[in-house]
């Protein structure tokens, strides 16, 4: 009964945000809202968090990947050069060019591995570990399901879905 009315209410607020989610209404704010309120149902339950578990953890969830979102955005990098001209491909790159490039994509990835080791803790802090480890599976789980949705919308309303072209990919 302890996990039954926490697991009542996220079936509720999922519920009640796909039908929201299907409203094209809103603009692409309301839609990451939309999906925000989703994820939050959905790791929820499949974590089986208690109410007093989910007041402590979604704060440091939400603290974690605004961290996150903050080094991607620190090291993106701009789709023009400086002068405003389209970037090099690699090709095209001097040595040194693709040196740095390959120095600032390992620095990137250190700073991602530094910063997934302390949110790994802040959550042991707030989870039991087996919380902790089944929660980067709900994640991807997620994400799955996500993508999976907005395929089946997409062939919903006639749109095939849309694939990168590949040298192997003709099309």
């Amino acid at each position: 009964m302890n996990t039954v009315k926490p697991s009542i209410i996220a079936g509720v607020i999922l519920l009640g945000s796909l039908a929201t989610y299907a409203q094209p209404e809103g603009g692409p704010s309301n839609r990451r809202k939309q999906i925000e309120v989703q994820k939050i149902a959905f790791i929820s339950t499949d974590l089986e968090l208690t109410p007093e578990e989910a007041q402590v953890f979604w704060p440091v969830y939400n603290s974690a990947h605004r961290e996150q979102k903050e080094l991607r955005k620190s090291y993106k990098p701009n789709d023009k050069s400086k002068e405003g001209k389209p970037k090099k491909t690699l090709n095209a790159m001097s040595d040194k060019e693709l040196n740095d490039r390959l120095n600032k994509m390992l620095e990137y990835e250190q700073a991602e591995l530094n910063l997934k080791k302390k949110h790994v803790a802040q959550y042991k802090e707030v989870l039991p570990v087996r919380k902790v480890a089944m929660l980067f599976e709900a994640e991807k789980k997620f994400k799955r399901r996500l993508m999976s949705d907005i395929r089946i919308s997409g062939e919903q309303r006639g749109q095939a879905p849309q694939r990168k072209k590949t040298k192997t990919d003709p099309r």
